[in-house]
């Protein structure tokens, strides 16, 4: 399954009142091995939470038998190719 939520705001942290848009797709084998391959290559690392530095994002975060874990695409040109992916699975279209 795939879910995705889009957070818009202009406090800071953004909460669950803040999800502007936000679901859940099952997803086909076809989808699952294309979510895959824009993963391969990339880092992960498990989540510590530092409130005394860092970014304004965006962040992508994977979660695995409830532990959340960070994650660094191996390159520029993969993590577009995944946000293009990813807004085609929330849209429901056919691949």
């Amino acid at each position: 399954m795939f879910y995705h939520e889009t957070r818009k705001g202009t406090h800071w942290p953004l909460t669950e009142n803040d999800i502007t848009v936000s679901g859940t797709v099952v997803l086909t084998q076809q989808e699952w091995s294309a979510f895959l391959q824009c993963l391969q290559g990339g880092t992960v690392e498990k989540v510590t939470e530092n409130t005394e530095s860092g970014d304004s994002g965006p962040w992508l975060y994977l979660y695995w038998n409830e532990e959340r874990y960070s994650y660094s695409f191996v390159s520029y040109s993969e993590r577009i190719a995944f946000e293009a992916l990813c807004t085609e699975l929330a849209a429901g279209k056919d691949k």
